[in-house]
């Protein structure tokens, strides 16, 4: 059984944690059609493809760029430009 102050922390992380993913906003312009979002799904491989990533980086790359083309085709084209902020944040140090 959780003690109440436990059951207080918890809750309050998953307000803080509701905000902050209501709060994300893509950094690129959100694409009109499916066809552009899966053109930037492409772009971003291809940018990818150019980095000296580790096996594990380009499995996660891999992993959220099947992601990111399931949301262009569900036609969720901010969620699938979120994916591409993760992707470009894990290769852009590079």
């Amino acid at each position: 059984m959780l003690s109440a102050q436990f059951r207080r922390i918890l809750l309050a992380a998953m307000m803080v944690s509701t905000a902050a993913s209501a709060s994300q906003v893509p950094t690129q312009s959100i694409p009109a059609s499916a066809d552009e979002c899966l053109q930037s799904a492409f772009d971003i491989a291809e940018k990818a493809e150019t980095q000296k990533l580790t096996n594990d980086e380009l499995d996660k790359v891999d992993d959220l760029l099947s992601k990111m083309e399931t949301y262009c085709d569900a036609q969720q084209f901010g969620e699938a430009m979120l994916v591409h902020d993760v992707i470009s944040s894990l290769i852009e140090p590079r």
